[in-house]
């Protein structure tokens, strides 16, 4: 089932959420709500350099969360208005980490398919990754193209999807 833990309503982003690019919570994006806001200044965002759209270094504590129950990730996607990229198979992967095995890629979301917004749902059944579960640390959405990308890209109710 999924279980939101980042909606991104803080008036900016805390430590622990970040980008390689400009990050911003914004409120005009989504009706009486605020996103997570990535503009990009027009890199090409490939391989190890520049590419991080948006990382999250911090899981929810025990309490919130019992990480050996992680089956995958969610969240709402959009290209904002000011978009542009010459590449259509630009795409978003979202990847989990952990000591364990520490590149869990969970799946990929073209950009041409979230002119408007859309609920991404990514789940795993692969037992290496389901094994490296517990010690899970952070969730990344990696942004790759093979051209320059402009503008904003938004995203909203991240979370896990847990058995």
């Amino acid at each position: 089932k999924p279980r939101v833990f980042w909606e991104f309503e803080e008036a900016a982003p805390r430590k622990e959420i970040h980008s390689q690019w400009q990050l911003s919570f914004d409120d005009s994006i989504r009706p009486n709500q605020r996103v997570a806001r990535v503009n990009i200044g027009g890199e090409i965002p490939q391989g190890d350099k520049k590419r991080e759209l948006l990382v999250i270094d911090q899981l929810p504590a025990e309490d919130r969360l019992d990480k050996k129950n992680i089956r995958g990730a969610f969240f709402d996607i959009r290209t904002l208005g000011d978009f542009r990229c010459g590449d259509p198979e630009a795409y978003v992967e979202v990847v989990l980490q952990s000591p364990k095995n520490w590149w869990m890629p969970l799946g990929r979301v073209r950009l041409s398919e979230c002119k408007d917004w859309k609920a991404v749902t990514f789940l795993t059944e692969d037992p290496k990754y389901i094994r490296a579960m517990p010690e899970a640390f952070n969730l990344w959405f990696i942004l790759s193209a093979k051209e320059p990308v402009h503008g904003s890209i938004g995203l909203d109710r991240a979370g896990l999807m847990v058995r």
